[in-house]
């Protein structure tokens, strides 16, 4: 006879993750025993769940390391400072092996790329999962490269794709280079017409970068 899990099993896989039941997205945090069988008290996006549930209809989610495009509506029900706002963030699967599936506090993490530069963003409060943060890194949303360069304002980063975003420089407001972000920090300048790598490791995905976007610039090592 196959091993049933436990409530127990149950707990230490899944409470407080965000998962899928029955192929929708569900954050569970409690199982008990009921009879033979196993009720779940947790959250879908339509409200309050308390249920019995079926385990095997639990599946977990993963997510890719990189750069993402936090929406400003997701920002905001973070109530984070204002300054802190910043729609580049970099998220990292921790290496380490957990007992617990789906996304998390312990396997996932929020990093602001400008938090050891910006004196204005040196909080190092991370984002905290909710549904409409979740749904928005399921779909990522990136911008075209020239377009980004356009829309930055503030101390904006923006991500345009997983691997590379673009950021205005706070070094100097008066010089119109912007910032070339990489989901490591910022390796280079951003310019209109080239990208100038500072980091030579980096120079030849840039170049890729460039390439497979089809974009009429420029990369030159700069180091």
């Amino acid at each position: 006879m196959p091993y049933q899990e436990t409530a127990d099993d149950l707990h230490r896989k899944w409470v407080n993750s965000f998962c899928l039941y029955e192929g929708n997205l569900f954050h569970p945090k409690a199982f008990a025993h009921v009879g033979g069988n196993i009720l779940c008290s947790g959250e879908t996006e339509q409200g309050v769940f308390d249920n019995v549930i079926k385990p095997e209809e639990l599946r977990s989610i993963s997510l890719p390391n990189g750069l993402y495009n936090i929406p400003i509506p997701c920002l905001k029900e973070q109530a984070l400072p204002h300054a802190f706002q910043n729609m580049c963030w970099t998220l990292i699967r921790s290496p380490k092996r957990s007992p617990m599936h789906g996304i998390n506090y312990t396997t996932y993490r929020w990093i602001n790329p400008l938090v050891e530069f910006v004196p204005s963003h040196s909080d190092r409060r991370e984002l905290g999962w909710r549904f409409s943060l979740l749904r928005a890194v399921m779909s990522p949303e990136y911008i075209n490269y020239h377009q980004a360069l356009k829309l930055l304002t503030g101390d904006l980063s923006i991500a345009v794709n997983r691997k590379w975003g673009v950021c205005l420089n706070f070094f100097d407001e008066s010089d119109t280079r912007a910032l070339f972000l990489s989901s490591y920090g910022f390796v280079g300048w951003a310019y209109p017409d080239r990208i100038e790598i500072k980091h030579r490791g980096s120079f030849q995905e840039a170049l890729d970068f460039v390439r497979q976007s089809r974009l009429d610039v420029e990369v030159i090592y700069a180091g």
